[in-house]
């Protein structure tokens, strides 16, 4: 399962309401705030440095591992920044919604949002709704959403013609608000994947929450019994967009290491790194489709365990 989810913006906040206008303070359902996205919040963020400056800085990095000029690309979550512009190489985009529910969404010009080649469910295998394999796939501050890695990389592995390079930029948890969040661990990522899990965790809703919004907090210091059953509540209600996973560069680093080590990203090899490095806020990983070895099955464990 692979959500881009509202990886191009903070969620903005908003006071928690009634059901019925009118009601009594005391019948109100605790609810977080809204995960409707703000534009404007997003570019005050991304000013400096300039998002032209991290759309570069990635394509240099990718541009290391893939003839962009020659290759054929897919990218996860674009929205109107893409890492290779259709001037510099082929690349489609792939998306949980199209142009137009983005830009009514995102309340941003559909004009500068990139065209969407494919809708998808991430609800189901993404290799099954897209046709085609591709030279890289491209996910820009969109793994950190998704609730299994495990199974989102393997399914990306499935786009990729062997020697393909996935390409990771995702934001370091010390250059966000993040910062004061418990790492996400290795076995807590086998955890899910063991779960098969499609959604965040009570822990991880109640954590960005109070990580990211102003009127979260508010609520938590008024209340923190109304504040978990806000948490509850949502998880009750839909699928809140949060960020599932949060790391130091390093971190990561190591346990995508140790993952393909246990032959838990069968086919999958680190092949670059680029940790973080101030004024920007992200490090990159690029890993490589190499020989068939099998597929990790979540009801068993590593691919090839007894």
């Amino acid at each position: 399962m692979i959500d881009p989810g509202d990886a191009v913006a903070d969620e903005a906040a908003s006071v928690p309401t009634s059901d019925r206008e009118g009601a009594d303070a005391s019948s109100r359902k605790p609810r977080l705030p809204s995960t409707r996205s703000s534009w404007k919040r997003l570019a005050s963020r991304l000013s400096h440095p300039d998002r032209v400056a991290y759309q570069e800085r990635r394509r240099g990095f990718l541009s290391a591992h893939v003839a962009l000029d020659r290759a054929t690309g897919i990218e996860f979550g674009a929205f109107d920044l893409p890492t290779v512009p259709a001037a510099l190489g082929r690349c489609t985009i792939a998306d949980i919604r199209s142009e137009v529910e983005l830009a009514r969404r995102f309340g941003h010009p559909i004009e500068d949002i990139c065209p969407v080649d494919y809708v998808y469910d991430p609800a189901r295998p993404v290799a099954q709704q897209i046709d085609g394999r591709f030279d890289y796939a491209i996910l820009c501050h969109v793994i950190e959403h998704v609730p299994d890695v495990i199974r989102a990389l393997c399914e990306l592995r499935e786009l990729l013609v062997e020697g393909g390079i996935l390409f990771l930029a995702v934001p370091d948890k010390r250059e966000t608000p993040d910062v004061g969040r418990p790492s996400t661990t290795l076995s807590r990522l086998i955890e899910r994947a063991r779960q098969q899990a499609t959604g965040p965790s009570f822990s991880e809703v109640a954590e960005f929450a109070l990580a990211w919004r102003s009127d979260a907090r508010t609520l938590y210091d008024d209340s923190v019994r109304r504040f978990y059953d806000a948490v509850a509540y949502e998880l009750a209600h839909g699928t809140p967009d949060v960020h599932c996973n949060v790391w130091r560069d390093e971190e990561l680093f190591d346990q995508l290491r140790e993952l393909i080590r246990g032959g838990y990203l069968a086919d999958l090899e680190i092949v670059g790194t680029h940790p973080t490095q101030s004024p920007f806020n992200e490090f990159y990983v690029a890993l490589m489709r190499v020989g068939e070895r099998g597929t990790f099955d979540p009801a068993r464990g590593a691919a090839g365990d007894g």
